[in-house]
């Protein structure tokens, strides 16, 4: 598969990290569920008639709406930010 002594355990790495997974969602989950009570997965329990978080003004809240405004300077931003971050790849070989 690969000619490199180093790489030969990476396929057999990433299939027991992606059976490992499956294990998890699949069994370990849904166990938990019926195990744990219902506060520990939902802390809160809703009120008719209390304020919703998407009506809310946090921090998160205004960076959605500001981003739904205006998209693509958004969207400008975020390349350039992460084009900033990769540049200091450019020198490895």
């Amino acid at each position: 598969m690969t000619e490199l002594e180093l790489t030969w355990e990476l396929p057999t790495a990433g299939l027991l990290g992606l059976a490992a997974a499956a294990v998890a969602v699949l069994l370990v989950l849904p166990m938990a569920l019926v195990i744990f009570p219902r506060g520990i997965f939902w802390p809160r329990k809703p009120v008719v008639g209390e304020k919703v978080l998407s009506e809310g003004h946090s921090f998160w809240r205004r960076i959605g709406d500001a981003v739904a405004k205006r998209p693509v300077p958004a969207a400008t931003v975020a390349v350039v930010l992460l084009a900033a971050l990769a540049s200091g790849l450019l020198g490895v070989k």
